[in-house]
């Protein structure tokens, strides 16, 4: 559970924003959308290998640039 402790003195904008922030460090969001709706295992299987290459991809470029 997220909490987000007030001060009389910030106006409420302050604490939405902070929330917001503690809710997307924490993952609930992509939490929330991945379950939403029902995926075969075929398709999580079809993501994660999606992801890792991309990743694999990314660090590549990365490394190429090292001077």
């Amino acid at each position: 559970m997220i909490f987000v402790k007030t001060d009389p003195n910030r106006p409420i904008d302050y604490y939405i924003r902070l929330f917001n922030k503690k809710v997307q460090a924490d993952g609930i969001l992509t939490l929330v959308n991945e379950k939403r709706f029902h995926q075969k295992p075929s398709q999580i299987k079809q993501a994660k290998m999606k992801e890792k290459a991309r990743k694999i991809r990314s660090k590549s470029r990365r490394d190429s640039f090292a001077y």
